[in-house]
């Protein structure tokens, strides 16, 4: 079996069109949290880990390799931006993906802690 390498970049934008190309139907976080734990799982395998524990007191939703994965539906900008802030402080992320339904937390800085910032917004889709 051959490998084939991939620069962060363009993984977490492959990552980001996946979700958000999803057919996602939820309601709550905790729906969203378990439709893409699905999904993510059927595309990356090995790669998902779900709920990963950064620090006594941080737990991201999802990590794909190193890419920590945050699921919000609720929260002001600065509380999530403080939020991703910490987790970019952890030696295990070397990127951070923000995938919400809120259109004002498509306002994030571009990276934290030198380590890339994407937000994968999806709109239309919690009812």
């Amino acid at each position: 079996m051959k490998t084939v390498e991939v620069d962060l970049s363009t993984f977490m934008e492959c990552l980001r069109a996946y979700i958000v190309s999803a057919r996602v139907r939820a309601s709550t976080e905790s729906e969203l949290h378990g439709y893409l734990h699905g999904a993510l799982d059927k595309q990356y395998g090995k790669l998902v880990r779900s709920e990963v524990r950064l620090t006594a007191a941080d737990r991201i939703d999802f990590m794909v390799g190193r890419i920590g994965i945050e699921l919000k539906i609720k929260g002001s900008l600065s509380d999530v931006t403080r939020q991703l802030h910490r987790y970019a402080q952890s030696p295990d992320v070397d990127a951070l993906l923000l995938v919400t339904t809120r259109m004002k937390l498509r306002h994030m800085p571009p990276t934290m802690n030198g380590k890339p910032v994407l937000v994968a917004v999806l709109i239309g889709r919690m009812f």
